[in-house]
């Protein structure tokens, strides 16, 4: 792992640390870092002095100063080949990446990105109420505002082993970045990468809801942006996203709803409002958290909770195991995704029913959803249900009576 040092426990919290220098320009491009036209004129077209001022609001309401954020300028946006993701932050080089395929293409270009989703129990299909350009545009802004956030995030490198450990067993780092963390070890001939899967599962999550958050904040403030983008668009987009509906075309879904079940549980074993748990999430993501921190097992114990820390702790053994780990990225990520629902779906059970509710109303929001019959045109989501609730009457009304 290039450019790490040692770094001191006792160090660890806001910002990025333990990693040394950035790396330069040409440093970069000699690892296969570029500059592409295609991505800078769009980041032309991103206001990152309001991302930058949002971002820089929640790091002071957390202990942090504007001055010392790790914000990423469009100057430190790269391009490079890599399969199954779309854009990385990468801490060690301290750059965000916008990733291409090993045919050229830009993922986060990639054309038309309509998809359908049946409507339960009914012959419509649903979409979001956007056009696929508009839609697709709200998509790599937000792209942006994830990286971003995983850049402000707590990011730390410590070397944990001595000299003559490091000459016989290899190097050892604990790394974190938010909620993930992750060992790597280097060895002589070879190097070994290990991560607790729920940490991750938190970490992506808890990232997609801020970036959320920050798109929605983003447009209040702006109003509309240079591509036509208005802040009503981008409610439709965030509500695509919040509703369970869609499975396909919003990436992370299953870690965002299994990081608002498990702050519902929080708030209710911690008897406090939902918003103090929010931010507390928020807190330990930019300090650095460890969702298995003796004083958190403790705290579970406490309420008689401890069976619900132990099931937490099996989610995190059961998905990390190496049955979702595939050559193909997009296969493997179907796997956990229906691993992690799995274990949503256990978890969304434990809770009482005022969390259940309030949930149930934000998977189900269907403010920014358009249906259509095969064959007809798109109507408004509320429109269909009226149609049905028509259907339904006159079906009832042409049925024989019974005595």
């Amino acid at each position: 792992m290039r450019g790490v040092k040692e770094l001191p426990r006792e160090e660890k919290g806001l910002g990025r640390t333990g990693y040394g220098r950035q790396w330069s320009a040409a440093e970069l491009s000699k690892d296969g870092f570029e500059k592409d036209s295609r991505v800078q004129e769009f980041l032309t077209k991103v206001d990152f002095e309001t991302a930058r001022g949002i971002y820089a609001e929640l790091y002071a309401r957390n202990g942090g100063t504007a001055a010392d954020m790790n914000f990423i300028g469009p100057d430190r946006f790269y391009v490079r080949t890599k399969g199954g993701t779309t854009a990385s932050f990468l801490p060690d080089e301290n750059i965000i990446t916008i990733n291409k395929t090993k045919e050229g293409e830009l993922k986060l270009f990639s054309g038309a990105h309509t998809f359908y989703e049946k409507y339960p129990d009914s012959q419509y299909f649903a979409a979001p109420d956007l056009d696929d350009a508009t839609f697709g545009k709200i998509d790599a802004i937000f792209n942006v505002f994830h990286e971003e956030a995983h850049a402000v995030s707590s990011n730390t490198a410590e070397r944990i082993s001595g000299f003559f450990a490091s000459f016989f067993e290899g190097e050892k780092y604990d790394v974190t970045m938010g909620y993930g963390t992750l060992k790597t070890e280097h060895q002589i001939f070879s190097g070994e990468l290990k991560t607790r899967l729920l940490g991750e599962i938190v970490n992506e999550g808890v990232t997609q809801l801020m970036a959320l958050n920050v798109l929605s904040e983003y447009y209040r403030r702006k109003g509309t942006d240079d591509m036509g983008i208005s802040s009503g668009d981008a409610q439709k987009y965030i509500s695509c996203f919040n509703n369970d509906l869609f499975k396909i075309g919003f990436r992370r879904k299953p870690e965002v709803e299994f990081v608002r079940i498990f702050a519902e549980y929080l708030a209710s074993i911690a008897e406090v409002p939902r918003e103090i748990v929010w931010q507390g999430i928020v807190r330990g993501y930019l300090r650095g958290g460890n969702l298995f921190d003796e004083r958190i097992a403790t705290a579970f114990k406490e309420h008689g909770s401890e069976k619900i820390f132990d099931l937490l702790k099996s989610f995190d053994t059961s998905l990390s195991d190496e049955s979702f780990a595939d050559f193909n990225v997009a296969l493997s990520l179907s796997r956990r995704g229906d691993a992690i629902r799995t274990a949503n779906a256990t978890l969304f059970e434990t809770l009482p029913q005022d969390s259940k509710e309030y949930l149930a109303e934000i998977f189900s929001d269907d403010t920014g959803i358009r249906v259509k019959k095969a064959g007809s045109d798109w109507i408004p989501f509320a429109e269909m249900q009226r149609r049905i609730k028509e259907e339904e009457a006159q079906t009832q009304e042409g049925s024989p009576q019974t005595a």
